[in-house]
């Protein structure tokens, strides 16, 4: 589903928003090092914004590339996008 490119970033939520058709995902980082984590989904990802944990919020993220702080929470919602045929 999703994957994150350090072995200690660890995906704990996984939903639709709250009040739309969104995705949130949550992860956090384990070990105590700051790491540069990359998120990759089943589906194309039009758009993705940093919420808080009541899911406010819209700072758009790179999911590519984000600096995740030792034991930092992060949480993303991010609107999908259509696959082009």
């Amino acid at each position: 589903m999703q994957k994150a490119l350090e072995d200690s970033i660890v995906a704990v939520v996984l939903k639709k928003a709250e009040v739309n058709d969104d995705v949130i995902l949550r992860f956090f980082e384990t070990t105590g090092n700051h790491v540069k984590a990359k998120v990759k989904f089943f589906k194309p990802i039009g758009q993705a914004m940093e919420v808080n944990l009541l899911e406010n919020g819209d700072k758009e993220v790179d999911l590519s590339q984000i600096d995740v702080a030792p034991f930092e929470i992060r949480t993303v919602r991010m609107v999908l996008g259509q696959i082009e045929h």
